[in-house]
């Protein structure tokens, strides 16, 4: 098999058909594609549609593994040299296999590779490539040319199944932030994270979407894996400064770009101690 579609689904009875549609309307030759959904004990049993499709390998989890382990479960299954991971929230333009296949194939040394992804249909980026600054603080940028980024998100995103060593996506993230600690940990294993404005994909989310979960896991994330790969003594020095200032000031960023985001204040003080815990591990 040469891709492999992997779609965690948790509650998706509203989304997950029109992802499901746009993966099979791909102008790709069908049998070089494989399609697993792996669901998280949906409630609302949209486990359902995956399963009235007659091309799609359904796993259903017998409780909510969340998002990271849910995508470990589709690539242990999955025989694809090339894994398409996919949110159920994410549509594709009809061209996006064969434009993200063009590009993946020309050189063996790129790894993952991300595409421009859309709100919604509409005109408006959600992402389109990103920098990650220190001290951990990422900015998701609008190129419109194809070359390395720090990382791509993985709403719809091809890896190439070799740069997997000992681990898929790190479980101890459960969910966000997974994709920069891949992209980097392909980068230091000297494969390439490359951007390419070419495939399209559309994400249909709200742009004023704020939540209380995504943002416990973005605060709590962040310092790990942005130190995953440092020595122990530069480490606990970031561990220091991130307790005195840095984790403040990433708070502050993002209540400043959204002042909703106060109303989270005890998951976000949280977050702070469970962070320094997975930081520690």
């Amino acid at each position: 098999m040469e891709v492999s579609f992997i779609i965690p689904n948790y509650n998706g009875k509203s989304c997950l058909k029109n992802c499901l549609d746009s993966i099979f309307s791909q102008n790709f030759d069908k049998k070089k594609f494989e399609v697993i959904v792996v669901d998280d004990n949906s409630s609302d049993e949209s486990w359902k549609i995956a399963q009235s499709y007659k091309g799609v390998k359904l796993i259903r989890n017998n409780k909510n593994l969340r998002f990271v382990e849910s995508n470990n479960i589709g690539i242990k299954a999955a025989s694809g040299k090339y894994l398409a991971l996919i949110n159920n929230d994410v549509t594709l333009d009809s061209n996006w296999l064969n434009k993200m296949m063009k590009v993946i194939k020309e050189d063996e040394k790129i790894g993952v590779l991300g595409c421009k992804i859309f709100y919604g249909n509409s005109d408006k980026i959600w992402f389109g490539g990103a920098k990650v600054y220190f001290p951990g603080f990422i900015k998701h940028q609008k190129l419109d040319k194809r070359g390395p980024v720090d990382y791509v998100a993985f709403a719809a995103v091809i890896v190439r199944r070799a740069i997997f060593d000992k681990e898929y996506l790190d479980k101890n993230l459960i969910m966000y932030g997974e994709d920069s600690e891949l992209c980097k940990r392909a980068r230091l294993n000297n494969y390439k994270v490359i951007y390419t404005p070419e495939a399209i994909a559309y994400h249909h989310i709200s742009s004023s979407r704020i939540s209380e979960n995504e943002e416990y896991f973005i605060q709590r994330n962040r310092s790990y894996y942005y130190t995953k790969f440092m020595t122990l003594p530069v480490k606990l020095l970031y561990l220091l400064l991130d307790i005195i200032l840095f984790y403040q000031l990433f708070a502050i960023y993002r209540i400043f770009k959204n002042p909703y985001r106060i109303m989270f204040l005890g998951s976000i003080l949280k977050a702070r101690l469970d962070s320094i815990k997975l930081m520690l591990t």
